[in-house]
């Protein structure tokens, strides 16, 4: 595998989590659990009941957008940094 897309790929899982954490930093103060505890009651309403489940899958959004946020907005730098260094190289025919 080449090293460019491994560096690609570890930038953008870096760029997703970092803006999830961003995201679940912006999650309501009343909500006390944590990103793994959060996720675990949103999969589990036999234990935790229905309405709780439901309103942690809503709270996990905030990681879940603000990692698709955080990937988008490396995406777009990526593809910006590729043409500023497709403009400076020299063209060879």
């Amino acid at each position: 595998m080449s090293r460019r897309i491994v560096l690609t790929a570890g930038v953008l899982v870096a760029c997703f989590f970092l803006g999830g954490l961003i995201g679940w930093s912006q999650r309501p103060a009343e909500w006390q659990l944590g990103l793994w505890q959060t996720a675990r009651v949103s999969m589990d309403a036999a234990t935790y009941g229905h309405a709780y489940e439901s309103q942690a899958e809503r709270v996990l959004l905030y990681f879940i957008y603000g990692g698709m946020l955080g990937l988008a907005i490396a995406v777009l730098l990526m593809i910006v940094l590729r043409q500023r260094l497709r403009e400076r190289l020299p063209v060879v025919p």
